[in-house]
């Protein structure tokens, strides 16, 4: 690791960079990607979201494009997840 050298992760942990290995068979999902980011990151990796695993948004603000809310972006770009949460 680059960073946070000093810690090390459980064996039931693993860190990746590939979004299809971290969200295939999710039981939850944190999404903390920035806001300006998301929808492209969403369109990109909606295939790999379980329908069924809860999404927690940890993301603030307003899409520049669309003014929208995370609460309203998220239910637009992933139709087929039904529970939603939201940090602020």
């Amino acid at each position: 690791p680059k960073y946070f050298t000093e810690f090390v992760l459980p064996d039931n942990i693993t860190a990746t960079i590939d979004a299809e290995e971290a969200l295939t068979d999710a039981k939850l999902i944190v999404h903390a990607v920035p806001v300006q980011q998301s929808r492209s990151f969403f369109e990109a990796n909606t295939e790999y979201f379980p329908a069924d695993a809860p999404v927690l948004c940890t993301s603030k603000g307003l899409e520049v494009t669309s003014l929208k809310f995370m609460c309203e972006l998220l239910p637009e770009l992933l139709p087929r997840t039904k529970s939603f949460a939201y940090l602020s």
